[in-house]
């Protein structure tokens, strides 16, 4: 069976339409993962560190935020971080550390950052 011009024209526009249709479905998913916020951003706080200090980000108001090593030894207290807010915890080294706000727990990997030396060497040395 011959489907002629306006056949084999049909066949395109419909394989375009469903193209349209596949894009239309990705672009509203794309946008519907990028509008929901990370988990961070859902819970009251998130805690990282830096350069041997640890960054406390608080996205409601914390009290009694406490800092402490992976033994429990306490090293900061902060009696109030306000909503939207950050405050920092020198902890002067790596290791692991938990941050600790009411019933919540978030545990810190703190790292050194080394130099590495490159030297050149010669083939054949």
């Amino acid at each position: 069976m011959e489907l002629g011009r306006w056949g084999s024209a049909g066949i395109v526009l419909l394989g375009i339409a469903a193209l349209i249709i596949a894009l239309l479905a990705v672009h509203f998913y794309v946008t519907s993962l990028l509008s929901r916020p990370p988990d961070m951003l859902r819970s009251d706080f998130h805690a990282y560190c830096e350069y041997g200090t640890v960054i406390i980000h608080a996205n409601a108001r914390l009290d009694g935020v406490k800092v402490m090593d992976a033994r429990g030894n306490l090293i900061c207290r902060l009696p109030e971080v306000p909503a939207g807010s950050d405050e920092v915890c020198e902890v002067g080294g790596s290791g692991v550390y938990v941050v600790e706000s009411g019933r919540a727990k978030r545990a810190v990997v703190c790292r050194e950052m080394g130099v590495v030396a490159v030297t050149s060497a010669r083939v054949g040395d």
